[in-house]
């Protein structure tokens, strides 16, 4: 359980820091941009927040983990499903 929580971590602040950088020096885009576009998964996380926290008060840790991962795990699939799909 520990390890999935730190890898997803782990991915999240990597990419935090990899999208902007990337955007910055790759495509030459200004800092705004960048920020721009750091922007909805920040709102997103900002919305999400209570919701979650409300949702592991009534529900605990293990069925909350549960359905995060499953919720993950269906993202995942659909993500490589269009993927292939529009290859």
């Amino acid at each position: 359980m520990y390890l999935a929580f730190f890898v997803t971590q782990f991915v999240t602040l990597g990419l935090a820091f990899i999208v902007p950088n990337y955007v910055q020096l790759v495509n030459h885009s200004s800092s705004t941009v960048a920020g721009l576009i750091l922007l909805p998964g920040a709102v997103l996380g900002a919305v999400i927040s209570p919701i979650s926290g409300i949702l592991l008060d009534r529900l605990g840790a293990k069925k909350t983990n549960y359905y995060g991962c499953d919720f993950d795990n269906h993202t995942v699939t659909s993500f490589e499903y269009f993927y292939l799909q529009f290859k």
